[in-house]
């Protein structure tokens, strides 16, 4: 396959504690669209989503976890082999900041690399409630 059409891939992590909106953020990332109910995840889901920049192609395999605490040593696994990590917390839930410490102390140890790692605020609509 020629070069300039061949898309890099890297494998990105989504974490955070239960309901601050990863689904959300990755279906509307990956499908555009929006929905308002969600069921929790169950273990894992991905989705890949193809980009071009800089005449570049990317494909990006970005991995959903779930938040719930039953499920934490299960996505502990899902780190290895991730290029970068996304650790979404609520803004209407300042409890859900605090709890990112785990998930982003994890990718550390995983050795994703620091300038790879994102803190993301979600629901910023839902602010005023």
């Amino acid at each position: 396959m020629n070069q300039d059409v061949k898309a890099r891939a890297f494998k990105v992590i989504i974490v955070g504690p239960q309901a601050v909106g990863k689904s959300s953020i990755l279906f509307r990332l990956s499908e555009s669209r929006f929905d308002n109910v969600y069921l929790s995840t169950v273990g894992i889901d991905f989705k890949t989503y193809t980009t071009r920049v800089n005449d570049k192609n990317y494909s990006l395999q970005i991995w959903d976890t779930a938040g719930q605490e039953k499920f934490r040593a299960l996505t502990s696994t899902y780190y290895k082999g991730s290029q970068a990590c996304v650790c979404v917390f609520d803004l209407t839930d300042p409890t859900t900041l605090e709890r990112c410490d785990f998930y982003l102390n994890k990718a550390l140890e995983e050795n994703i690399p620091k300038e790879c790692i994102y803190l993301l605020g979600n629901k910023s609509d839902l602010e005023h409630d």
